[in-house]
């Protein structure tokens, strides 16, 4: 909603003031007290003065004093020049936000240091002039953009509606080459970062104080930050209201406004039109979400929208605010309360039960015999990864459960493995959860993307996941999402074959190769491969990048909270010529219960003269890496181990989706289970009749 600022109260070139409807006259004792609470806020009152010849009329900016009673003592901010010669002082305005008054007082004194004015009783007029409060600003810098042109000034002062900018007069002299017609771009920075940026409509201009003073509307009522969704966040209005305090980044002074409803990827919140802060894409770099006075999160927010509504005869002003950032750790706090709110028996990251999560995983079936077997030798590892990762709630881990009166029903759980990538793990639900729980669970991690991805702290591009084929509820989950995509950039497959290399045993005799740190051009090579072979998103997903060969902030991360991370890529090659890239992942015993993310990627690039023996050579050599003494292999791609009759277990199919293609996810993953219903209820009638 926008409004014209006028000029209020009108003068004419004689210095007089029109008469306006909305004007009263103000006692001196609330003059003084209007005065001092100027002083309190080092305000400034604005004085007019008529040039004696010419009666061109001027308006200079002063500092009043403190104020007792009848004398008022005014200082210039500025050396007045040659005012007392050629110019009479007529009145000065003190404007108060929404009002405007004018004093009328008799002049005691005019000296370098300022005036001393005598105050009347009958001396003052208030005005109704605006219908949106102004602030002073806390010395914002504006930039004003056009078509190649730039102006360059500070922020004065502003209302929800509107920005009053000052415009050093040398600078001024390019406005003459700004179309009057046409909106400018304002962007509005405090020590380099930007606040706010959008278009804008210059609706006013006048001289004050040797400055160039501007008048800025801004046009957009709505922006669009982010690509439009079709399957947004859920939104709850929480009883009791938690409310958002901030700190207003162009005035400096604290705010708090009720949360009228709130989700995992913003809230909105509602003010008075008259006194509203907020206006459509301002930024507020630090943001506290109150629930109580022990519970809160902290978090960076924008502007996105503004409706004006009516409310008992005034007009309330309803914004929308984004996300753009939060902490991990409160984006846990964040998760948990709202999935929990929604349905009771969702949990986001909640201590668990150790005894509850272990009797869970056997009992659902996920840690069958087979695997139970591979991991029974450090099974208290085992324990103690979990005990941290659950109890101590690991921020680069998330888990997602679906429990009823304490037993749990449903499991998924997210690590971020790479730089932009997490491995969704962990999926299972128990008999009594049945297929309900282990659809919750994964509702509950989409939900979770859905509404994080977008902040910075998230580090999420993509989500990925191993399974097997002999899986049908993740081959129907993941295989059929990329299918129904069909588009390898938004959502990938590609197979591995898992071996399991067991240190000692070496079929053959040695075999000499050249093993190497892998440099850009290695991976750019791989990447060529992959692109011909595939053309999916599993490079990316991996951080096989050519940039990101010796990243290592995530190490850094996961060592941080006590956890182990490491990365290193080697090179396999035959007279010079790349053969194989080979990732060494080494983490924490049991973070993922197959280790996948304790293992080796073994990618073959040029399948020619490379034999069995040079893959089981440049594995034992890279082995010593491990404690253990078997450790998982997978192969790509498949061909290869078949070529090479190489040992091998069993097939994994690699997931990935890329983010952005999220809402074509959610309409397959909706479709799916509607599909699945239907079915059930056809096969039950058929059982009945």
């Amino acid at each position: 909603m926008n409004s014209k600022e006028t000029t209020l109260p009108h003068t004419d070139r004689s210095g007089q003031c029109g008469k306006a409807s909305n004007a009263k006259k103000v006692c001196k004792q609330k003059l003084v007290n209007i005065l001092n609470y100027v002083n309190f806020n080092n305000g400034d009152v604005i004085a007019h003065f008529r040039h004696k010849k010419f009666n061109e009329v001027i308006s200079v900016t002063m500092k009043p004093q403190p104020c007792s009673g009848d004398i008022l003592e005014c200082l210039w901010n500025e050396p007045p020049g040659n005012i007392f010669s050629s110019y009479e002082f007529l009145y000065f305005m003190i404007d108060s936000g929404l009002v405007m008054t004018s004093v009328q007082p008799l002049v005691g004194e005019i000296t370098e240091r300022g005036i001393v004015f005598s105050l009347q009783e009958d001396g003052a007029t208030e005005y109704a002039r605006r219908k949106s409060l102004r602030r002073r600003s806390a010395g914002l810098k504006v930039e004003i953009l056009q078509s190649g042109v730039l102006l360059s000034g500070t922020l004065v002062d502003y209302s929800s509606v509107s920005f009053r900018i000052a415009v050093p007069s040398e600078s001024f002299a390019s406005f003459r080459y700004l179309n009057s017609d046409e909106p400018v771009m304002l962007l509005l920075k405090k020590k380099d970062v930007i606040l706010y940026s959008g278009e804008a409509r210059i609706t006013g201009q006048r001289r004050e104080d040797h400055l160039q003073m501007l008048i800025a509307e801004p046009i957009a009522s709505r922006i669009n930050r982010f690509k439009n969704k079709e399957f947004r966040s859920l939104r709850h209005r929480i009883v009791p209201l938690p409310s958002m305090n901030f700190n207003h980044p162009f005035c400096g002074g604290e705010f708090s406004l009720e949360i009228e409803d709130l989700g995992g990827s913003g809230f909105s919140v509602e003010e008075h039109a008259s006194e509203a802060v907020l206006f459509p894409g301002l930024i507020l770099p630090e943001a506290e979400i109150v629930f109580a006075s022990d519970f809160a999160i902290r978090c960076q927010a924008q502007v996105v929208y503004r409706k004006a509504m009516h409310n008992e005869k005034k007009i309330v002003f309803r914004y929308g605010l984004a996300f753009l950032d939060m902490d991990n750790r409160d984006q846990i706090r964040l998760s948990a309360f709202l999935h929990h709110y929604s349905d009771n028996k969702s949990y986001v990251c909640n201590k668990v039960s150790q005894e509850s999560l272990w009797r869970f995983f056997f009992e659902s079936g996920f840690i069958y015999p087979e695997k139970y077997a591979s991991m029974e030798s450090r099974k208290e590892d085992f324990k103690e990864t979990y005990r941290r990762l659950y109890m101590e709630n690991a921020h680069v881990a998330r888990h997602f459960i679906y429990q009823e009166k304490g037993v749990i029903l449903g499991h998924m759980a997210m690590v971020r493995f790479y730089e932009n990538a997490w491995l969704i793990h962990h999926h299972a639900a128990s008999r009594a959860g049945s297929i309900k729980a282990g659809v919750a669970v994964l509702r509950q991690v989409g939900r979770y993307v859905n509404e994080f991805h977008s902040l910075r702290s998230t580090h999420m591009n993509y989500v990925f996941c191993y399974f097997r084929e002999n899986n049908k509820f993740p081959r129907r989950v993941f295989g059929g999402c990329a299918e129904e995509l069909a588009n390898p950039q938004s959502c990938s497959l590609d197979s591995f074959v898992y071996h399991k290399f067991r240190k000692g045993i070496r079929p053959g005799n040695y075999v000499a190769i050249e093993l190497e740190k892998s440099y850009p051009e290695d991976i750019e090579e791989l990447t060529r491969f992959y692109e011909h072979h595939s053309g999916g998103l599993m490079l990316k997903a991996l951080d096989l990048e050519p940039d990101l060969i010796d990243c290592d902030d995530l190490n850094s991360e996961f060592g941080e909270i006590g956890f182990m991370r490491k990365r290193l890529l080697f090179s396999l090659k035959k007279e010079g010529n790349l053969k194989a890239v080979i990732m060494v992942n080494i983490s924490d015993v049991g973070l993922n219960f197959s280790n996948l993310t304790n293992c080796m990627h073994f990618f073959v690039v040029d399948e020619e003269d490379l034999s069995y023996e040079d893959f089981d050579a440049a594995v034992s050599e890279l082995a010593e890496y491990y404690e253990e003494h078997e450790i998982p292999v997978l192969i790509y791609p498949a061909r290869f181990v078949v070529a090479r009759n190489i040992p091998h277990e069993k097939l994994y199919t690699l997931w990935v989706l890329n983010v952005q293609a999220l809402d074509q996810y959610f309409a397959f993953i909706d479709s799916l289970f509607i599909r699945h219903h239907h079915e059930n209820n056809e096969t039950n009638n058929k059982a009945y009749k």
